[in-house]
């Protein structure tokens, strides 16, 4: 499959989700930037970036640091069939998921933001039982 049909066939896919997005491009990537209401985040970002080696990844840079959680991050790794947490070079937490090119369908697309969305929204949980209140 082309890197255009690529995209094409993921922007049909969020199209019918009713999925809101803006389309960018750096290089020979394109990006789709999405913003999602979630039980614990007004605005949580979601980027997809479809890559002309035909993978599609999915991704949240929370502004969250990853200092004194990663304990908790490795662990909790294991809850999310669609979704891993791994850091950016600055400590921030990111939630990745990927999606081969030949792979992509409506159903992994959904259970990939929805692996993201529960990740990020159970890390939002356990940083309010951990300050003793809740935010946002």
């Amino acid at each position: 499959m082309s890197s255009e049909d690529l995209v094409k066939k993921v922007k049909n896919i969020l199209d019918g989700m009713n999925v809101r997005y803006e389309e960018g491009k750096v290089k020979d990537a394109t990006f789709l930037i999405s913003l999602w209401k979630t039980d614990k985040w007004s605005e949580l970002e979601i980027d997809i970036v479809i890559s002309p080696g035909d993978l599609v990844v999915l991704f949240s840079t929370l502004p969250v640091s990853s200092e004194g959680m990663e304990s908790w991050l490795l662990n909790k790794n294991w809850d999310y069939n669609f979704a891993h947490f791994a850091t950016d070079i600055s400590g921030n937490v990111i939630i990745v998921s990927n999606i081969r090119g030949e792979d992509v369908s409506e159903e992994l697309m959904r259970l990939s933001l929805a692996s993201i969305i529960r990740a990020a929204d159970d890390l939002k949980e356990a940083m309010e039982e951990e300050e003793g209140n809740p935010t946002e």
